[in-house]
Formats: structure tokens, C-alpha cells, sequence
């Protein structure tokens, strides 16, 4: 299975357990990417966009598929805490570092519920 299709039956199964199935998750590959993955969200429009680059498709091209999956709820869970980094002093530093931090702990409880959701 290439990557791409990897990550939109991943995502629509995501989606749907953390309950955001009203969302529309599409993939682009962005070559110059720093990042493993990044997520643009239109709240506005019930849709978001994920780019992932080279240090994505090799961990997915060396089996590590439940890091893979982790990037994967880590991006998706930016759509249910979006409005986060927009409140008051959302541009300092310290506070996009909470918001990150925050992202990456409510990932991975939402991870976890994917997990159990699936059976594995």
C-alpha cells in the first residue's frame, strides 16, 4: 500500500472516532517539508489539509507504521484544539509551545482510543 493511501484510510477511521467525521482531511506532499507532518485547518469550511514530507514517507517506507500513526492523530488533533492558538498572546512563544504541548498530550489519549476502537 503506498503512503498516501495508508494515510486517507487511517485518517477517515480517526476522523470518525474522535468525532470529527464532518471534517474533509485531504494529503499533499511537500518535498521541502522540515517537519515530519503540518496541518492547515479552515474551521470556516470543516476542512483541513495535511502536508507530509520525506522524513514521513521513510518511517512509513521502514515499517514504522504506529509512529506513522501517531503523526497522523497528532495532525488531526490540531482540528479539535485550532481555536487554542487563537486566543489572546496566541503569537508569543510560550504560548504556541503550550499549545503544542497540549496537542501532542490530547493526541495521544485519542491515539490510544484508536487503538482500542481497532481491536489491536
Amino acid at each position: 500500500m503506498k503512503l498516501i493511501d495508508f494515510l486517507n484510510k487511517h485518517s477517515k477511521e480517526m476522523l470518525f472516532v474522535f468525532c470529527l467525521s464532518h471534517f474533509e482531511v485531504t494529503f499533499k506532499r511537500r518535498k521541502n517539508l522540515d517537519c515530519l507532518a503540518e496541518i492547515d485547518t479552515d474551521l470556516e469550511y470543516l476542512s483541513a489539509t495535511i502536508f507530509y514530507g520525506n522524513r514521513l514517507e521513510k518511517l512509513y517506507r521502514s515499517g514504522a507504521y504506529e509512529e506513522v500513526l501517531k503523526t497522523l492523530a497528532h495532525e488531526i488533533t490540531h482540528i479539535l484544539l485550532e481555536n487554542l492558538s487563537e486566543t489572546p498572546g496566541s503569537n508569543s512563544k510560550s504560548h504556541k509551545v503550550a499549545c503544542e504541548q497540549a496537542t501532542e498530550h490530547v493526541s495521544r489519549l485519542l491515539y490510544r482510543l484508536y487503538i482500542v476502537e481497532k481491536g489491536q
